[in-house]
This record gives structure tokens, C-alpha cells and sequence, in this order.
């Protein structure tokens, strides 16, 4: 009857309203990703109520802004927008900094500003005429960093570089090294330290406190604000810096910290004796002191960072955290005789309480990974917080408890319309029997009874290990979302498992990592084969990770397919066309022309007759870690054995794509490549 069908009906929609298919989530995709919000900062009143973040969003083509929001941390949902700029005109705030707790100073679009955080009524400082970074406020004293030529201010630099520009001639001559790094050529300048008097909104007495250095602070490319301090009285500068003398540059990493005194002028080098890197001094609240970081093995920039103390009025250096088996990249002071340090420990980034008349060391937090923090009275951190399954938001910790809040959720309800896959921390025995940690990913919106092919992932450094933190580059739910398992290995050499472990690669780039994986490979199908597909296996990398998949491709046919991005294809080549030869050096036992024999070894130019396996070769321009003759070397190898392959290069994208549009087109050809080997 009508009615009898009417209830079938009803019937039947009811039971698809309340199947699984009705509610699934959004596939995460990668315009999802480049269009979070990447929260920075934060910044933090001396009252320890106010803190200031940024939030950083594409907006067209590739154009960005990043905007500043105020909260109150003891107030959940206070967060408002502190400082927004007219549609299309350009808008980046950055460098926040405390006058007091009510009003901030901050660069925006490179000017100088002042807003009260309550009133939010904004006033301009000072223009700079050069561009300018890294603002430090102290006792009266503002500090910033900018590019000039030595003895040269930044006015005299502004007025060199607009006679260069107008030049017809572009040639360059260089007597030393570097002559270029990362994505940039040296042209002459060098980044300095520079201080000025404050003072009823004007700047007085600048002066450049690295005058006529032939060095940079911060070092290039990826150093900060954290390579300088300003003692709380204002009575020092401490800093640091690598004189750029004899090509020294490129095969030695000896990093210096220097101490300005603001009364004399003058300068000393506190560490100059020490021909490792020494870095980031932070200052004692008592201003007799301060802490610092320091390698101790010459040329090996993966070496374990230590805390060292010295005391300023008896010139001496005490060591902090010998016996603590982890590098440390960030100090604060919590207390008159505590540290909070962060480390990588165990593929996530931790923060430890080093306390400094016991050097004992205690954990504080256990899971994810913490990015910039900032401490009050001993009692509370405000940090930044991401991990597999979210990015970068703001938490409060107290020390007290340990408890963990979310105060910011620049991007909860983006995440909560899309599947994401939650990693599966695994171990297994490795090669020379050591235990290696990895991270397995179902599919998003994973369903039992399927078979799924399995992408094999790759990181560079090759130190630098997967981390339970998010990535707008590389990021496993990019690819589970497009129905792939995958699997990340730490293999032998991966920071955060003590220094043994990091520094077993050296010497071994193609034994013991490839062993690492393909054993990872036979543990994940041990553990998760009734979901996986055996012939159905690719694998990605980048950078070491692309050295390893042209490596792989002359060393097994495993794989249905490979993607390389900026691998090296010719160690000897790449050893006399990359920037910074100390890597080469330490990783292979000296140069290439003293050890040829381990060079060649692991070449993967010399295995090109076995390669067999299809492969998306990815490059870029303005990559001057990993020259794009790499690529267009390994591109030329496949062309030439007749192995399905594809070229894609970016002119103006360097060891990373960056741009928006870029990033975009990067894993649409990586993805549609995958799945052309899968299907």
C-alpha cells in the first residue's frame, strides 16, 4: 500500500541518516592547509595577563597578511583583533615587544609603532630606511637588526644600494666563500646589531654595535632575535656572530658570542677560544650573568647542544647540561637558580626544568611539540603547541600541575569538517640491531576489509627528525586523505634520540638508513597487512629524503614509484656546488677530493644502470643547498634509461616551495603522480 511504502521509506532514511557514509568528514586537502591561520608569537605583559599573537593567512595569489589579536590568558574566548590594516593595502605586524603592560611597540609594514593594547589607539615611531627585524626593548633601550655594509649606516646603505640599482654593469667578483647561501647571493652586506635610546616616542644615539664587522647577527639563513640580549639594565649587549674571513665561512661553523658595553663601545669576544658554534645568550635576571648555547665538535652542526653560564664580573664558563643526552634550541630563565630549556626528545619537542646549582634535569611536558614559550613569575608558560593533528595554537601550562589549556582556536572549526588520521608511534629493531621509532598513518576515513597503498615517507637533514608537530610542507594528512597509508621512520641518525644515535649515520648515508626502512616496511606489513596492499608501496623525500629515493631506485625494485624533491643525484658534484661544505665534511669524513673513495661510494650517479623505478623529480631555481642540477641530473638519467618520469621545476622557489600557488601545484602533481603508480 502507500502508507506501507511511505514507512519503507522512512524507514530506509532513517537507516542512511544513521550509517557512517551520512557524516563523513571533509577530506583534508591541501588548500585546507595553506589556508589555516599560522598563529606566532606569543608575547606576554610583565603582569602576565596580556598576551599578544599573530596570525599570519593567504589572501590572493600569493599574498599574505599577518594581523596582531590581544587576550586575556585567564579568560577563556577573549581574543579580539588588535591591529588590522585597510582591504588590499598591505598589513604585517611582527616583532611585538612591551613598553609596559598596556602598551606595545611592534613593526608594521617595516614602521615603527606604539599601540595601547586597551585603548588601541596606534602612533608611528620611526621609518626606517633599510629594511629592519628582530626589535628587542630593555631598559630603555630598543634594539633591532638590520642589513648594511660595514662602517656604513643605514642611511649610507640605503643610498649604495640605489646607485647599484641604477647601474648598468651586473657583474659580481668574489675573492672567498660564501658566495652565495641558501636562496640568496652575498652581496656585501651583513646583518648587525643595532641600539638606540627610547624615549618620549623618539629614538635617540642609534648606533650600529657591530660597526665595521665583517659578520652577521643573526646568523643566515633561519637565525633571530634569540642570537642577541639586552641586560636588563641596560649596562651590556651580548651577541653573536661568525666573522665572514678566508672562505672559513663555509667549512667552519664557529659561531662567537660577543659582549657590547654600552658606556665604553666596546666589544669583547667572550667565546673566541671555543671553535664550535656558541649561540643564544640569554641574560641572568641579575645582569651578572647569562646563559648560552655551545656545540662542542668543530664543523658538525648537528652536534648535541649544550647550556653554558658565564658569569660576567669572574670571566668564567660553566658547563649546565652535560650529562643531559639532548640538544637544547631554546632558554628562558623561570627562576633566579631554574632553567625551562627545550629539546628534542623522542621525535617531539619538550620542554625540561634545568635547575642550575644541581644540573638537574626534569621533564615538563610529554606530548607533541612545543614551539615558542614565554614564562611568568616561575608558575605559568604560554606556549605555542602543535602535533600531527593540529597546528600551531596557544596553551597555557602550570607548572604547578601540569596542566595543559587551549586558549587559542585559530583553526578548530576548519579541522573539525575534515578526517584526519592519528599517528601511530611504532618501534621495531633496525639495522645494527638498534631500536628505531616511527609514526604509521591509516587512511583518513580508514575502512576495514580494503586493501590501501602505502607511501613511504623520507626526511631530510638528514638529521632532522619526524615530529609529532604540524607542516604546511610536508604533512602526512595530505596524503592519508587521498586513501594512502603511510610511514615515517626515524631512522640511524635522527635527532632526538641522544647523540650516539644522531651521529651513526655519519659515514653510512646508504646502509644503515636504507636497512632502517626497508625493515620498517617489513614491520608495518607484519603489524597492519590485512590493510595494506604489497604491491602497492611508494615512496617520497626531500632533500636527504631525495637523496635516499634516488639511492633506493639503484638498490631495490620495492617500489611502484618514487618522488625525489631537491635530492642529490652526484656527491662529487654536490660537494663542490653546495654552500655549506662543513655538512659534507663532517657527514663524510673531510672533503671530497681527501676521501673520494666514501664519496663515491654512496653516490647515486654511479648506480644509474640498476634504476628502474618511476620517478617525479622535483627542483628549484633558487635551491643553493641542493643546485637544481641535481634534479635536472637525475631527471636526464631516467630520460635516458627509458624510465616513465617527470620533471617539475620551480624557478623562484629555493630548498623549499613556499608560495601559495606553488605549494598548491606542488602536491597536486605529487598526489596525482602517486596515484598513477597506485591505481
Amino acid at each position: 500500500s502507500h502508507l506501507r511504502r511511505m514507512r519503507l521509506h522512512a524507514f530506509l532514511l532513517i537507516c542512511l541518516l544513521c550509517s557512517p557514509l551520512a557524516f563523513s568528514l571533509n577530506p583534508f586537502t591541501v588548500e585546507e592547509n595553506v589556508q589555516m591561520e599560522r598563529v606566532g608569537g606569543p608575547w606576554l605583559s610583565s603582569d602576565g595577563r596580556n598576551a599578544i599573537f599573530s596570525a599570519r593567512k593567504w589572501t590572493h595569489g600569493n599574498s599574505f597578511t599577518i594581523k596582531l589579536y590581544r587576550m586575556d590568558i585567564e579568560k577563556s574566548d577573549s581574543e579580539s583583533l588588535l591591529v588590522d590594516c585597510p582591504e588590499g593595502q598591505p598589513c604585517i605586524c611582527s616583532d611585538v615587544q612591551f613598553l609596559t603592560d598596556s602598551v606595545i611597540v611592534f613593526l608594521k609594514n617595516g614602521v615603527l609603532t606604539a599601540m595601547d593594547i586597551h585603548l588601541k589607539w596606534d602612533k608611528t615611531i620611526h621609518e626606517f630606511p633599510v629594511p629592519v627585524s628582530n626589535l628587542r626593548l630593555e631598559s630603555g633601550l630598543l634594539a633591532w637588526t638590520a642589513e648594511v655594509y660595514p662602517g656604513k649606516s643605514m642611511d649610507e646603505t640605503a643610498r649604495i644600494d640605489r646607485h647599484k640599482s641604477q647601474q648598468i654593469n651586473t657583474g659580481r667578483t668574489y675573492d672567498q666563500l660564501m658566495i652565495r647561501r641558501w636562496a640568496s647571493w652575498f652581496e656585501g652586506k651583513f646583518s648587525h646589531v643595532f641600539v638606540a635610546q627610547f624615549s618620549s616616542w623618539q629614538l635617540y644615539n642609534i648606533r650600529d654595535v657591530m660597526l665595521d664587522q665583517h659578520g652577521d647577527c643573526p646568523g643566515k639563513p633561519f637565525g633571530g632575535a634569540e642570537e642577541y640580549a639586552i641586560q636588563r639594565y641596560g649596562d651590556y649587549i651580548a651577541y653573536t656572530m661568525q666573522v665572514k674571513e678566508h672562505s672559513k665561512e663555509a667549512y667552519q661553523t664557529n659561531h662567537n658570542i660577543y659582549l657590547y658595553e654600552m658606556r665604553s663601545g666596546e666589544t669583547q669576544c667572550i667565546t673566541c677560544g671555543h671553535e664550535a658554534k656558541d649561540s643564544t645568550p640569554v641574560w641572568h635576571p641579575s645582569g651578572n650573568q647569562f646563559v648560552y648555547l655551545a656545540q662542542e665538535e668543530p664543523g658538525y652542526e648537528s652536534d648535541r647542544a649544550r647550556v653554558k653560564l658565564y658569569d660576567v664580573d669572574a670571566r668564567r664558563i660553566t658547563v649546565l647540561s652535560e650529562e643531559f643526552d639532548r640538544s637544547v634550541d631554546a632558554v628562558s630563565w623561570l627562576t633566579n637558580d631554574v632553567l625551562l630549556i627545550k629539546a628534542m626528545d623522542n621525535a617531539r619537542a619538550k620542554l625540561f626544568k634545568l635547575h642550575v646549582s644541581t644540573r638537574r634535569v626534569e621533564p615538563v611536558t610529554q606530548e607533541h611539540s612545543v614551539g615558542a614559550f614565554v614564562s611568568h613569575n616561575g608558575e605559568t608558560v604560554l606556549m605555542g603547541v602543535s602535533a600531527y593533528t593540529f597546528p600551531t595554537e596557544l596553551f597555557t601550562l602550570s607548572l604547578q600541575n601540569g596542566t595543559m589549556t587551549q586558549i587559542t582556536h585559530r583553526n578548530t572549526r576548519r579541522l573539525s569538517q575534515c578526517a584526519l588520521s592519528e599517528p601511530i608511534d611504532l618501534h621495531f629493531t633496525g639495522a645494527n640491531h638498534d631500536t628505531i621509532q616511527a609514526y604509521f598513518f591509516k587512511p583518513a576515513n580508514y575502512q576495514p576489509y580494503r586493501k590501501y597503498p602505502l607511501v613511504l615517507y623520507v626526511h631530510g637533514g638528514p638529521e632532522s627528525p619526524w615530529m609529532d608537530s604540524w607542516s604546511y610542507r610536508w604533512n602526512p594528512q595530505t596524503i592519508t586523505a587521498q586513501g594512502f597509508a603511510l610511514l615515517a621512520v626515524n631512522f640511524h641518525g635522527s635527532m632526538s634520540f641522544g647523540s650516539e644515535f644522531t651521529r651513526s649515520i655519519r659515514e653510512r648515508w646508504g646502509t644503515w638508513p636504507f636497512e632502517d626502512h626497508l625493515r620498517g616496511l617489513e614491520h608495518v606489513f607484519d603489524k597492519y597487512g590485512d590493510m595494506l596492499d604489497r604491491d602497492r608501496i611508494v615512496g617520497m623525500g626531500a632533500s636527504y629524503g631525495g637523496y635516499m629515493m634516488n639511492w633506493l631506485n639503484g638498490h631495490t625494485d620495492f617500489f611502484k614509484a618514487l618522488v625525489c624533491h631537491d635530492g642529490i643525484f652526484d656527491m662529487r658534484s654536490f660537494y663542490y656546488n653546495t654552500e655549506e661544505l662543513y655538512f659534507p665534511e663532517s657527514e663524510f669524513h673531510g672533503p671530497a677530493y681527501k676521501n673520494q673513495s666514501l664519496y663515491e661510494r654512496f653516490n647515486p650517479a654511479n648506480y644509474v644502470q640498476y634504476w628502474k623505478t618511476p620517478t617525479l623529480v622535483i627542483h628549484s631555481g633558487c635551491d643553493y643547498r641542493i643546485p637544481e642540477t641535481h634534479g635536472i641530473g637525475a631527471f636526464t638519467a631516467l630520460q635516458r634509461r627509458g624510465i616513465p618520469s617527470r620533471l617539475l621545476y620551480f624557478p623562484d622557489e629555493n630548498h623549499f616551495v613556499l608560495k601559495y600557488q606553488n605549494t598548491i601545484q606542488w602536491h597536486h602533481e605529487v598526489i596525482d603522480w602517486l596515484k598513477k603508480w597506485t591505481q
